[in-house]
């Protein structure tokens, strides 16, 4: 159905390490990230490869003498349908090939994401949490205006209300008046258990 949606991750790694990304975040770098980006790719049947490198890494300097120097539009694509497409310095706004009602409804598609997730925040350095939000509430802006995660989880909650309990939960409150993306979830990393898939199958 028809929204896309955004995560929302913590970015803990400075400035500096910004042109560096690409190599960072390489599958010989982070063969976990890889692995979980290839999972991505293999239940949405898009590129499925834990070798695939990212590709149009754009990182423009809008200001050299600024705390942050960089343009927020740092955009990092990957083949499996992830890519990052705003990026400060206490938040990544991560998007996907995918739309949100099937994250929220394929258990096999949310699991995956979930746990590429968790290693991207693993890597990017942030905390061990991620906002997962439809883009109908434009949670991209806040990254764009250099938040920290968790004063952007704090403005969703001022323009929302409390987050669904579990991701489960997503199912039965995100519908009203017959449309679609109205809940939200705080996925909390530190409760899982270790390896590759989130505690519950949703």
């Amino acid at each position: 159905m028809g929204q896309d949606f955004t995560a929302i991750i913590g970015y803990g790694l400075g400035p500096a390490v910004l042109p560096t990304l690409p190599h960072l975040l390489s599958p010989q770098e982070s063969p976990r990230l890889a692995h979980a980006l290839g999972r991505v790719g293999q239940v949405c049947g898009r590129a499925s490869d834990a070798d695939a490198l990212w590709y149009d890494c754009n990182f423009d300097v809008a200001d050299p003498e600024a705390l942050w120097p960089w343009d927020w539009m740092a955009h990092l694509d990957n083949p499996n349908g992830f890519f990052i497409d705003a990026l400060g310095p206490g938040a990544a706004s991560i998007g996907f090939a995918i739309r949100w009602w099937d994250f929220v409804a394929n258990p096999a598609i949310a699991g995956a994401v979930r746990a590429a997730c968790r290693e991207l925040a693993r890597t990017l350095g942030g905390p061990p949490r991620a906002l997962y939000v439809a883009d109908r509430w434009d949670i991209a802006s806040d990254v764009q205006v250099q938040r920290p995660l968790d004063q952007i989880i704090a403005a969703m909650y001022e323009r929302a209300g409390p987050p669904v309990p579990t991701f489960d939960a997503l199912l039965l409150n995100d519908r009203r008046d017959g449309d679609i993306g109205w809940a939200y979830y705080v996925d909390d990393f530190s409760s899982w258990p270790d390896g590759d898939e989130p505690p519950s199958a949703r």
